[in-house]
């Protein structure tokens, strides 16, 4: 990339987050580059099956040349591939970038930019363990925003550090957002959630809704949010916390409310 190119998307970045008053930026995230180290164990495979091949047919061990030729085809071919799908996922992600600011995000992707404000999104957040004790790449996230124009946007871990970022904009939605849903919240406004909804007396979902009082906790096991309740042996409802937008304001006012209504009922 060219540095009258950089200064172009540099110009095109400060615009957008000038237009939507994003404030100051704060971190840059670049798509995580292709793993060579891939390619290079094919490459050694390959050319271990080659050897074994040449010296299989040389000496009379057919079986040793076929297989060893086998391998080194099949190592060939996926090779060159993934070479070139290497070049391929490079190119198609330049000019690609990540930048978070101190009201929002920018995401720019082949020359589109998207604008996040943390006061206005919906964020959803899936991460998976791909192993039962995963390393640094073996964990899955996927965080699910809406734009300034109210259109959905997918963040992956395609982005480095998605550790990092994902919880940085969990929290900055939080920051932005909770205060004034408490409030709404207190004066008697009803917050949805999706399947989920809240006011200042009871927890629902759907047509069902039980007061604060009954709320017993909030379960989360395997990704899956149960809210029980004193008295039912089946939970108000069961869903998984990737459906539920903005889960930590959510998890925050169901704790807020439930404590309160628990000491209210104490004291009483």
């Amino acid at each position: 990339m060219t540095t009258a190119t950089r200064d172009v998307e540099t110009a095109v970045l400060d615009e957008a987050a000038a237009r939507e008053r994003l404030g100051r930026h704060g971190a840059a995230y670049l798509p995580v580059p292709p793993d060579a180290r891939r390619h290079i164990v094919i490459a050694i495979v390959a050319a271990v099956g080659a050897f074994a091949a040449a010296l299989g047919f040389t000496f009379g061990a057919t079986v040793l040349g076929i297989v060893g030729l086998t391998v080194a085809v099949v190592c060939g071919v996926r090779g060159l591939a993934g070479w070139g799908w290497s070049g391929l996922i490079t190119a198609r992600n330049s000019g690609t970038r990540l930048d978070l600011y101190e009201q929002g995000l920018v995401l720019t992707y082949r020359g589109r930019v998207r604008v996040i404000r943390y006061d206005t999104t919906r964020v959803r957040r899936k991460i998976l363990q791909l192993t039962k004790n995963p390393g640094p790449g073996q964990i899955s996230y996927t965080y699910t925003v809406t734009d300034v124009t109210g259109v959905p946007v997918v963040l992956r871990h395609g982005f480095e550090r998605p550790q990092q970022w994902g919880p940085a904009i969990e929290r900055a939605v939080t920051e932005a957002q909770l205060p004034g849903m408490s409030a709404a919240l207190d004066a008697g406004a009803r917050l949805d959630f999706d399947r989920f909804w809240l006011t200042r007396d009871e927890i629902g979902a759907g047509r069902d809704a039980v007061s604060w009082s009954r709320v017993e906790e909030l379960e989360v096991i395997g990704g899956w949010l149960s809210v029980q309740v004193v008295g039912r042996s089946q939970p108000l409802e069961s869903l998984p916390v990737s459906l539920i937008p903005n889960y930590p304001i959510f998890r925050a006012l169901v704790d807020r409310m439930r404590m309160s209504r628990q000491e209210i009922v104490n004291e009483a």
